[in-house]
């Protein structure tokens, strides 16, 4: 039996020599890490979008990123030392300023204009590091996809988390445009069993939106014990979500009480941010954040930190075996793809991101 190359940046199938297509732009705001895994003490080594990159931070606090692989000898710089604002390779001990340039040799005085590598332009808010993977010239002035301020003006109590899947990263954006598979995949984890219908989609230039509205029902514990109306109380819902960008989604879920009593609280909202970011095209880094408009104790926020990335893990399995099937059937993508109605918004985000990749083409 064929078996696939056992390396985590595969993207052939030994048996048939299939290459799975590099589906992702450059020229925008990616996510590289969270601010608390990038220091001063030690070299952050990456793969993004099939490049190797290296983060650290100056003595200032600010973060860089440059190319990973030494001009030299190829070493990974990320195996080696921060020096004051600078990072020293661990083979022969170039080293780097932020801008990339070399700037000693141990063994020589002179140093080859060529010595030097990639810098990254870089954007840090609410905690998250983002990384322009492009051109850099067009970097400027390109704001960052989505609003992240809610992480940290303290009107939110959320978790987070992060895993690395072995598949490509559109299968997980068209999975988050696409909850019909909650039933299936989440029946207990999530548990709302009337994800059954079709959303409303929407369409603008730059973004692709659902919306799903619920009658007024009981809710699933993961809903009913977070808002307080517990698993008995009747409750409306709407659900939407948006793909702003290959790197960037974000979902709501509003939870209404439709006979609240006098001075009781009648309306919650559920956001939850999708960041993904392709390693290769059959591996991608995916960070979540989960969080209630709504305080939560820190006994019920420890509650979904262990309970919430069991849905997430959900998400992983399925995916990962989306892909094996596309690496090992000979078939490969050349096979019928039965679209139905509740697809409408995968497309649409597919159809985007075509148009993006052939943008940057011309």
């Amino acid at each position: 039996m064929n078996q696939p190359v056992e390396f985590p940046l595969t993207r052939i199938d030994t048996g048939t020599g299939f290459t799975q297509p590099a589906n992702y732009p450059r020229n925008l705001w990616w996510v590289a890490a969270l601010s608390k895994d990038v220091s001063h003490e030690k070299p952050l080594g990456l793969w993004l979008l099939d490049e190797p990159v290296v983060l650290y931070r100056k003595q200032d606090g600010s973060a860089v990123a440059l190319d990973n692989r030494c001009p030299h000898r190829w070493a990974p710089l990320s195996e080696g030392r921060i020096d004051g604002d600078n990072i020293v390779c661990p083979y022969h001990g170039f080293k780097f300023c932020p801008e990339g340039q070399c700037v000693e040799i141990p063994s020589q005085k002179t140093i080859p204009s060529k010595a030097k590598v990639k810098a990254y332009p870089l954007q840090e808010k609410d905690g998250i590091v983002w990384i322009w993977m492009g051109d850099a010239a067009k970097a400027e002035g390109v704001p960052l996809p989505i609003d992240t301020s809610w992480l940290t003006n303290g009107k939110w109590w959320w978790v987070n988390g992060f895993s690395e899947v072995n598949a490509n990263y559109q299968l997980l954006k068209e999975n988050v445009l696409d909850l019909t598979h909650i039933p299936h995949v989440h029946p207990t984890t999530i548990g709302a069993s009337d994800w059954t219908n079709p959303p409303k989609v929407e369409v603008t230039d730059s973004t692709v939106t659902f919306r799903q509205e619920f009658a007024a029902a009981p809710l699933p514990a993961i809903y009913g014990i977070p808002t307080g109306l517990g698993m008995q109380t009747p409750a409306e819902r709407t659900n939407w979500s948006t793909s702003y960008t290959p790197a960037a989604h974000v979902g709501f879920l509003e939870i209404r009480h439709p006979n609240p009593k006098p001075g009781e609280r009648d309306k919650w909202t559920l956001q939850i941010m999708h960041l993904t970011t392709p390693e290769s095209p059959t591996r991608f880094r995916y960070t979540w954040f989960m969080g209630w408009d709504t305080e939560l104790s820190p006994e019920y926020l420890e509650g979904m930190r262990q309970h919430v990335p069991k849905g997430y893990a959900e998400d992983k399995f399925i995916l990962e075996k989306v892909q094996e099937m596309i690496l090992r059937d000979p078939r490969h993508l050349d096979y019928p793809e039965i679209i139905v109605q509740a697809d409408q918004a995968a497309i649409q985000s597919r159809r985007k991101l075509e148009a993006s990749l052939k943008k940057e083409q011309e």
